[in-house]
This record gives structure tokens, C-alpha cells and sequence, in this order.
């Protein structure tokens, strides 16, 4: 496992400083903004402007890096996220924080981007199923760590913002100076959500109602706990459970799934969601002991269905387009964290910060009903036919590229409607 891990130290070092970063801005900010006054909609519109800037830097962030190169991409990427940062405490209104929001989310999908183009150059080939493991275990340790880090400071000053700023600097420093060689440029693949979506029609509304509901999750349900709990402590450790709840969710219903009709997993995940959404707003603050195992569980059905959907949707398709099915559905993905945030945040001006999970319970159920109609209209895969579950991280097109699964694809060819992943 040492030898496995040494060539992409460094790149997970600077990968987990960078989530801790974010993932202590992604709860901060709805809280600030809860304290300043802002309204609902606001901080709804301030989640879908992060996940514009992430759709826009998919197409765009691989032309700076084929221009300039790949450690200087980063060092831009970086800086200009680590600014972005402490400027919210410099311009406290709406409209300027969905502009930084909108630049840091450009910003972190480069270097998303970046970072995942250099792990596949230094992995090889056959260690790249445990290497993802590991990616995920980075992933959702470093944004469980970033939850805790709000115990630090006062969420009303603006030491946390300084923080956040501080460790997307430092995040630069290991791939700065590295001296392994830099990846080949990032190559091209299609991304053709009609032509995906008749692949795969649940695989595709199963990423966008992840869109829906996750990309709302970071932006809306901090107003619910901080309405509910008492102090930063108990709402660190509220989300931190969410978070947690998806990593021991995952692996069992990933595994289930392989022996099963992915779509009854999906189903159940659904509606597990929605049951424990329906629970959450009505019994939530029954006991905070209550709410917090309702957060473990929602967090658990609501976090594991991405990687899922992708598996489902890589059984129906041929090998040859596991690439551009899994890139399409990252970007539909993308496409529902947009308008996620936006609509549960009219539920929520509506109706109250807890009536964000009756907007869940909906999209939800809404979800289990399509994929059972769809059940009626093709048969499953059967399990000797389908790809082993792997869990695949929510973070940049590139990150196709370590999954074993796409090993023996070739990048599509240019066209209209292009983004980009790594060779």
C-alpha cells in the first residue's frame, strides 16, 4: 500500500487540505449569511452560482491548463479561490457573494481538474481501484474535518473566513513542489445528455435529483440546524453526520446493488430518503439525539445514490461508453446543483428553514416512482453481466479517469457540446 501511495502523496495532501477548506466555507457562508439577515432565496441563489461557475470551468479550465501548463493552472486556480475566499468578509451583501461563489467554484473545479489528471498519470493502471478508494476516503474525511473546523471561531467574525483562505494557500504547497512530471494534456470527450439519457433513463434522473437535493443540502440545510440547535458545536457535528452517514451507507448498498436490479436499490435509497427527510422535519427536534440519527441516515440514502446511478448506468451501456456516460452524468449532476438550490430555497423562504426536506421528500419519491415505471419498460441486467460496484467521488469530469471501470476507453472526438477529461 506504501508504494501505492507514494507517487500521489503529495496530490492527496493537497487535495485534502483544499476539501477541509471548502468544506468548512460550504457550511460557513449559509451560516453568515443566516446571521447577516440575507434571505432564503439568496443564499439559494448564492449554491446554484458556486455550481454555474463549476458547469462553466468544465469546459473552460482545460484550455488554461493546455495554455499554461498544469502547475501554473493550479497556482491561478488556487490563489484566485484562496482571495475569493476573504473577500465575503470585505463585501457582506448578496450580490457580491454570488459573484465569489460563482469565481470559487470555477476555481475549485480547475483544480478538481488538475489534481485528478495527475493522479491517473501516477497511478498505474493497476492500482487505480484502491487509489479511488482512497480519493473517496480523502474526500469525505477532509470535508467531515472542515464541518468540525467551525468550532474554531465565532461564525460572526471573520477568523473562519481567514481560515478557509489559509488552507486553500496552503493546499498549493505539496503540488508546487512536487518534482514528478506533469500529466499529458487533458484530452476530449463528449458530453451528449440526450443520446445518455436513452442509455440510461434512471441513471440520468437519479444524478440530477442528486443535483436537486445535494446541491441544496450545503446551502440550506445549515439554516435548518442553525434554527434548531443551540450552538456552532452541535451543527459541526450535525453535518459531520450527514457526511458520515453517506460513507457507511455507500458500501453496503453498492455492494447489494451488484447482486440486484440497481434500480431497486435506487428505489429503496429514495425512499429511504424521503422517509428519513419526512422524519427530520417532523420529528427532528423531538431529542437532539432524534435528529441526529435521522441526519445519519438521511445523510446516508441522500449521499450514496450518486455513485449508484453511475453503476446503474454503466450496465446498460457497451465499454466503449463508459467515458462519456460517466462525464455527461457528472455535468447532470451539476445541472440539478443549480437549480437545487434556487427552488428548495423558495420552499424554505415559503414555508420555513425545515420545510427544505419536504422539498426533498418530494424529489425523492418522485425519483422512486420513475425508476419503478421504468422497471415496467426494460428488464434488469442480470448481476454476471454488470461491472462491480465502485464509488465514484462527485468532483470534476477528470476524475473518470481513475476509475477502473473506463482503464481501456479512448477520449471521443471534438464536436459541439464538448468537455474534457484526462487521457
Amino acid at each position: 500500500m506504501v508504494a501505492i501511495l507514494i507517487p500521489v502523496a503529495a496530490l492527496f495532501l493537497s487535495f485534502g487540505i483544499l476539501l477541509a477548506g471548502n468544506g468548512l466555507q460550504g457550511t460557513l457562508l449559509p451560516v453568515r449569511a443566516g446571521i447577516e439577515g440575507f434571505s432564503p432565496f439568496a443564499i439559494g441563489v448564492m449554491g446554484a452560482a458556486f455550481y454555474l461557475g463549476y458547469i462553466l470551468s468544465c469546459f473552460f479550465a482545460p484550455r488554461i491548463v493546455a495554455r499554461v501548463g498544469h502547475i501554473r493552472s493550479f497556482t491561478v486556480f488556487g490563489t484566485v479561490a484562496s482571495a475569493a475566499q476573504l473577500l465575503h468578509v470585505v463585501w457582506v451583501d448578496p450580490v457580491s457573494w454570488w459573484g465569489l461563489r460563482f469565481i470559487t467554484g470555477a476555481c475549485l473545479c480547475g483544480l478538481y481538474m488538475v489534481m485528478e489528471s495527475w493522479i491517473n498519470e501516477r497511478a498505474g493502471r493497476e492500482h487505480r481501484g484502491r487509489i479511488l478508494s482512497i480519493y473517496q476516503i480523502v474526500n469525505l474525511g477532509a470535508v467531515t474535518v472542515g464541518q468540525l473546523l467551525l468550532n474554531l471561531y465565532e461564525p460572526a467574525g471573520f477568523e473562519l473566513f481567514v481560515v478557509a483562505s489559509v488552507l486553500v494557500s496552503v493546499a498549493l504547497v505539496p503540488v508546487a513542489l512536487t518534482r514528478a512530471t506533469a500529466p499529458h494534456p487533458l484530452q476530449q470527450v463528449r458530453i451528449r445528455i440526450p443520446r445518455v439519457y436513452a442509455i440510461s433513463p434512471v441513471g440520468v434522473v437519479a444524478c440530477l435529483t442528486v443535483g436537486l437535493i445535494n446541491g441544496a443540502v450545503w446551502t440550506l440545510v445549515p439554516l435548518f440546524a442553525q434554527s434548531a440547535l443551540t450552538s456552532i458545536a452541535e451543527l459541526s457535528l450535525f453535518m459531520s453526520l450527514l457526511i458520515l452517514g453517506g460513507a457507511v451507507f455507500q458500501w453496503p448498498l453498492g455492494r447489494w446493488s451488484d447482486l440486484i436490479d440497481r434500480r431497486w436499490v435506487i428505489i429503496m435509497i429514495c425512499v429511504g430518503g424521503g422517509l428519513s427527510a419526512v422524519a427530520l422535519m417532523m420529528f427532528g427536534e423531538i431529542s437532539r439525539i432524534a435528529m441526529y440519527g435521522l441526519a445519519f441516515v438521511y445523510g446516508g440514502f441522500t449521499f450514496a445514490l450518486y455513485a449508484i446511478a453511475i453503476a446503474h448506468a454503466n450496465d446498460q451501456a457497451e465499454p466503449e461508453d463508459f467515458v462519456e456516460i460517466a462525464s455527461t452524468l457528472i455535468l447532470v449532476f451539476a445541472i440539478g446543483a443549480v437549480v437545487g438550490p434556487m427552488l428548495a430555497s423558495l420552499v424554505v423562504e415559503l414555508a420555513g428553514p425545515n420545510a427544505f426536506f419536504a422539498y426533498s421528500a418530494v424529489i425523492h419519491v418522485l425519483t422512486a416512482v420513475f425508476a419503478f415505471y421504468r422497471m415496467q419498460r426494460r428488464a434488469g441486467v442480470q448481476p454476471e453481466d454488470k461491472e462491480d460496484f465502485v464509488a465514484v467521488p462527485r468532483a470534476s469530469p477528470e476524475v473518470i479517469s481513475i476509475d477502473p471501470r473506463g482503464l481501456d476507453e479512448e477520449p471521443g472526438d471534438d464536436g459541439d457540446g464538448e468537455a474534457y477529461k484526462g487521457g
